[in-house]
């Protein structure tokens, strides 16, 4: 491989590298809520795989909260945020006032609107599993 051929590559690697989304940006932008295997075939969604990958990361209550304060994060991630505060730190999910509006949800193979304040209260009270 000449000495350009290399030089291209790595530019190109590095590009790909810097438009790619940070895990707590692909979290922010989840459009739905599901806890388990939902759906017509039973899968865990997007956003729970998202929500397990940051609860192995080392900074994940910094993501949580990050995700949770967003003004950017759909209200659906900021449920999956609340999942891992509630285990992280219980306390933490104090601090936070609930958005108003409503989130989308799928439970078993029915999505459904229901409000944001409840589920947060839920997941205050019960954590998601």
């Amino acid at each position: 491989m000449t000495m350009f051929k290399f030089i291209s590559l790595l530019l190109f690697s590095v590009s790909l590298s810097a438009h790619a989304m940070s895990i707590e940006d692909e979290l922010a932008q989840i459009k739905y809520f599901s806890i388990g295997y939902n759906g017509f075939v039973p899968k865990k969604s997007e956003g729970e795989r998202l929500y397990e990958k940051i609860m192995s990361s080392t900074h994940r209550e910094d993501i949580f909260l990050r995700v949770i304060q967003s003004e950017k994060a759909t209200k659906e991630s900021k449920l999956y945020a609340a999942c891992g505060l509630w285990l992280i730190n219980k306390k933490r999910l104090g601090e936070i006032n609930p958005a108003q509006g409503y989130v989308t949800i799928l439970q078993g193979d029915i999505l459904q609107k229901r409000k944001f304040g409840e589920i947060f209260s839920i997941i205050k009270r019960k954590g998601c599993y």
